[in-house]
């Protein structure tokens, strides 16, 4: 099938867009491709005969389809988009690409007799706004960057990848479908990712000879031969992610990416700190600045959470005592005091207890999955930690606690509610004891 170069200037200008590195796509009414450019092989690692002959719709993300075939079905009336739609198109490799697509209808007798599309990356301004649009939709930092090496490493043969990683959480690879051991997911000692993530510097390394004998021969079924490895740190300067760029064998010495790959880093690297400070300040927001527990918002939060169909326990309580340790030796001494408190508090519950002070001397425990026996014995426990004296700056000091203890199916205003009225009535049994609702 092909394209009717029966008119004069067709030829000359069918040829002259077979080079464009832009998609350019030519299909007929039913949408088979008669014609594609040498985009289909720079953006999608086809051939331009490999498409050809093909239709359109195969080359789109399932989840896609809906939305081209609504915007085709409109442009056989005519109807040409005013801007650029993105779609997700399958590359050779398996994965998807995004690309922006633009296009419109070649009307006979006000009938479609065929359509022609253009397909580009995102330009750099637009993968920024998409970056940035995701992580204020608070989306996860992968699916935030998963579009950027589309958008920064255009050459053909080349393949990117970005790794991320943070402290017990499981690592992170987007872009180009590749082995673990070509983005650095598994760092080897003495490997390219490993000196980047120790040294905080740019690594280079032209050619498998010097690379570990594994990582040398899956880079080479990949028919990758250079890497280039570039760190990327978060708020505190300590390196979070690698950016790792293959080439193939004979491709131009990589200095002629430096400038692209530079950019690439700025913009996770801005991606990771605004996604650092926006958790940060969430964990602000939670956060006792005194004590470094939880505070009320983040037992407030908690409890919407929480299973209403698991039976869990919230533990309330008040210490006996304090306003002297304040009177005496002055808040200073007092605010120290919560801190001790707060410490052996947390030293006895569960991972997945939260302890918060909700202010003054009051402290809250939430406990998912704790019945009444449970609640009662951590409450013991607490009351006898609490006993303990209190050594500060020389100065011994006792305190002790009084608790009120509420279970229920999941935790409400109404639990608490309840539990304050428990810890009322402990207050009233005489103190350094607990009750239950």
């Amino acid at each position: 099938m092909s394209v009717d170069r029966s008119a004069p200037w067709a030829e000359q200008v069918l040829d002259t867009l077979a080079h464009s590195s832009d998609l350019l796509i030519v299909a007929d009414a039913g949408l088979v491709i008669q014609f594609a450019s040498r985009g289909a092989l720079d953006l999608l690692g086809y051939e331009p005969a490999q498409v050809v002959g093909r239709n359109g719709i195969d080359f789109l993300h399932p989840d896609d389809v809906s939305l081209f075939a609504a915007v085709a079905a409109k442009a056989t009336q005519g109807y040409v988009p005013r801007s650029a739609i993105s779609y997700r198109l399958r590359h050779s490799d398996g994965s998807y690409v995004s690309l922006e697509l633009a296009g419109g209808p070649v009307l006979a007798e006000d009938r479609a007799q065929s359509f022609w599309l253009v397909g580009r990356r995102p330009e750099r301004s637009e993968i920024y706004a998409e970056v940035l649009h995701r992580l204020l939709a608070e989306e996860p930092l992968a699916t935030a960057l998963h579009n950027v090496g589309q958008a920064m490493i255009p050459e053909v043969g080349s393949k990117f990848g970005i790794t991320l990683w943070s402290p017990g959480e499981p690592v992170i690879s987007v872009g180009h479908q590749l082995p673990d051991l070509l983005t650095g997911a598994e760092p080897r000692p003495g490997s390219p990712w490993d000196q980047a993530r120790r040294t905080g510097l740019p690594q280079l390394s032209m050619g498998l000879s010097g690379l570990d004998p594994e990582i040398s021969s899956v880079a080479e079924s990949e028919q990758l031969s250079n890497v280039t490895v570039i760190p990327a740190s978060g708020l505190d300067g300590t390196v979070v992610a690698t950016i790792t760029h293959w080439t193939p064998p004979g491709y131009p010495h990589p200095d002629a990416s430096s400038e692209m790959l530079d950019r690439t880093r700025e913009l996770v690297e801005a991606a990771i700190r605004l996604r650092q400070q926006v958790e940060q300040l969430k964990l602000r927001a939670a956060t006792d600045p005194l004590t470094g527990l939880a505070n009320r918002r983040a037992i407030d939060d908690a409890m919407e959470q929480m299973d209403s169909t698991i039976e869990s326990s919230v533990i309330y309580l008040d210490l006996d005592g304090f306003k002297q340790v304040n009177d005496t030796h002055g808040h200073a001494m007092g605010d120290e005091v919560l801190r001790v408190v707060g410490k052996r508090i947390q030293s006895l519950v569960r991972a997945d207890d939260l302890v918060a002070r909700l202010g003054g001397d009051e402290f809250a425990i939430l406990c998912a999955h704790c019945g009444r026996q449970d609640a009662a014995r951590l409450s013991s426990r607490i009351l006898e930690a609490l006993r303990d004296p209190i050594v500060l700056q020389g100065v011994t000091l006792k305190v002790s606690a009084s608790i009120g203890m509420s279970t229920s199916l999941g935790i409400d205003q109404e639990a608490f509610r309840q539990a304050d009225q428990a810890l009322y009535r402990a207050k009233h049994a005489g103190r350094d004891t607990a009750r239950a609702s």
